[in-house]
């Protein structure tokens, strides 16, 4: 046989031997294949894993560095508790990444053996994934932890999504978050710029307006997606959070007509083709919890009670009807509130009628205790002459 068959021949035993059939060769024969040629490596076996690694024992003992092979071969490599993108040595190891010969690890072995050098370096992108990866444990262990409530996991699961909005290329936000915008964005325009632009991940001031521009101000009288939530909320509650006061109240608005969300918006309910000047709000509140929702909000301008005693049948019709049982009505001593009480008493204001939904029910009336301390002291203050705005104790 000539050399050159020879050397052939020498070749493809090589190549046999180099070859790696199956993770079971793999873990077999590892342990002499580290001891000639990279013994300081470790080696930590799991179940179908097998971890090479370095460590630091200067101080707090740590893994340096880790190559893990899984059972199919397939590497990942770490820098400390971060994952090191190593698409770079496709040219190594194919494109799944995979150890096919003992020659690919020996190469792996010395390109990650030294840990002063940049090879391998984790990038920023890696420590926020790390980050990122590590707060939904936390979040659960204080979920489960009675010594922390609710608001501590909210502001955690918060914290995480502001650490991965810092690092996206492209936002996306959740439900929480564009809620937690809207109510800044409403309470203060300049103080949402000021925090979007210095401190928090925010959408857009543009992009909020671009979702608000869907909402509809629907009288709610007609409105059947409030009518739905109400239905499903009232569900939720038990049952004597359920029995709830209907308040009452006027809000006054600059008359103006708008165009938003495909739609025209800012006139009377109550004369078609005028500009509301008044938002007549109905809300109810449970009598033993702390729940309270707004159930309809109606432009009117020169509201009567005739008008309002329309409204008040059809939001008790309403609540009946979903679920809610109102005992009572809560408004403030105005002159048409106080009409439309007496209307719905037959014409002389008594405390209570019977329900104009449930004739077996009573329906009670109430004024605004606060409202009427403020008459008393408005009155008060408006006497002409300055002796009857003293007040003499024996």
């Amino acid at each position: 046989m000539d050399q050159s068959a020879r050397d052939d021949q020498e070749f493809q035993q090589w190549l046999a031997d180099d070859n790696i059939c199956s993770f079971d060769a793999f873990d077999e024969k590892l342990a002499n294949f580290v001891a000639d040629n990279g013994a300081h490596w470790s080696i930590i076996r799991s179940d179908r894993c097998i971890c090479l690694c370095t460590f630091d024992m200067s101080d707090v003992p740590k893994i340096v560095c880790a190559i893990k092979v899984l059972g199919d071969l397939s590497v990942k490599v770490y820098r400390g508790q971060y994952f090191v993108n190593i698409d770079n040595l496709k040219w190594l190891l194919g494109d799944e990444l995979k150890l096919t010969c003992w020659s690919q690890l020996s190469s792996l072995l010395s390109h990650f053996s030294s840990c002063g050098d940049d090879v391998g370096a984790v990038s920023v992108q890696s420590r926020v994934n790390t980050i990122v990866r590590h707060l939904p444990d936390l979040i659960e262990v204080t979920a489960a932890d009675d010594q922390f409530n609710a608001d501590i996991v909210s502001r955690l699961k918060f914290l995480c999504e502001q650490v991965s909005l810092l690092f996206m290329s492209a936002s996306r936000y959740s439900a929480d978050t564009l809620l937690i915008a809207f109510r800044l964005f409403v309470i203060s325009a300049s103080v949402y710029n000021r925090l979007r632009s210095s401190v928090l991940s925010l959408p857009h001031v543009s992009y909020l307006k671009r979702l608000s521009s869907v909402f509809t101000l629907s009288s709610g009288l007609q409105d059947n997606e409030h009518v739905h939530y109400l239905q499903e909320k009232a569900q939720v509650l038990q049952p004597h959070e359920r029995h709830v006061m209907l308040l009452l109240d006027e809000i006054y608005v600059n008359p103006k007509t708008t165009f938003k969300g495909g739609s025209i918006s800012g006139s009377a309910v109550n004369s078609p083709g005028e500009e509301a000047t008044t938002v007549q709000t109905f809300m109810i509140c449970s009598l033993l919890s702390a729940n309270k929702e707004v159930v309809a909000m109606v432009p009117v301008k020169s509201l009567t009670a005739e008008y309002l005693k329309t409204c008040t049948l059809k939001v008790l019709g309403m609540l009946e009807k979903v679920g809610f049982n109102v005992f009572c009505l809560l408004s403030d001593n105005n002159r048409v509130n106080r009409n439309m009480f007496a209307e719905l008493c037959g014409g002389n204001l008594t405390p209570y009628a019977a329900h104009p939904v449930d004739s077996s029910k009573k329906l009670f009336f109430l004024f605004d205790s606060v409202h009427l301390l403020k008459c008393v002291r408005n009155n008060w203050l408006s006497q002409s002459d300055w002796l009857s705005q003293s007040v003499c104790v024996p």
